[in-house]
């Protein structure tokens, strides 16, 4: 999966869930996009080993709810790649992992759209 990727750093967000870490200021609000490392201003995490760790390390933190919104998280995924450099051929491929219903369908098909001018 990481074998084109140069620094192999890929950032992780979660979303649908209160977020009770250490490093959040928010408790018993629900998020819908958060980097999964608990560090804002830094998302990424190292190979898929990192990823799964991460993962891990932030469950125990989380209480998972309802509705579902993937319009914050495909916003900040069009703020990564807008920062990514299009000569040096960087794209990214967004994966959502979700077992719910999606609640704000119309924004996402408008979102999914403007991300197709994106690498």
């Amino acid at each position: 999966m990481l074998d084109y990727d140069t620094d192999k750093l890929v950032p992780c967000f979660g979303f649908g869930a209160k977020v009770n870490m250490p490093s959040f200021n928010t408790y018993n609000k629900v998020h819908y996009c958060f980097p999964i490392n608990g560090s804002e201003g830094n998302p990424n995490l190292f190979q898929l080993a990192g990823i799964e760790e991460g993962y891990r390390k932030c469950l125990p933190y989380l209480q998972f709810s309802g509705p579902t919104y993937f319009a914050p998280l495909l916003r900040e995924a069009m703020e990564v790649c807008k920062q990514m450099k299009q000569e040096q051929k960087e794209y990214m491929i967004l994966l959502i992992l979700t077992d719910g219903v999606i609640h704000d369908k119309e924004e996402v098909k408008d979102l999914l759209v403007k991300c197709a001018r994106l690498p």
